[in-house]
């Protein structure tokens, strides 16, 4: 279970981190 909630918690991190990324590029596009 423990394993899991890290995992997902890594998981949305990443996605936050992902989300952060794009914002710049698409203003850029924008």
């Amino acid at each position: 279970m423990v394993a899991a909630e890290r995992a997902a918690s890594n998981m949305a991190t990443a996605a936050s981190r992902f989300l952060e990324s794009l914002t710049p590029a698409q203003q850029a596009d924008a």
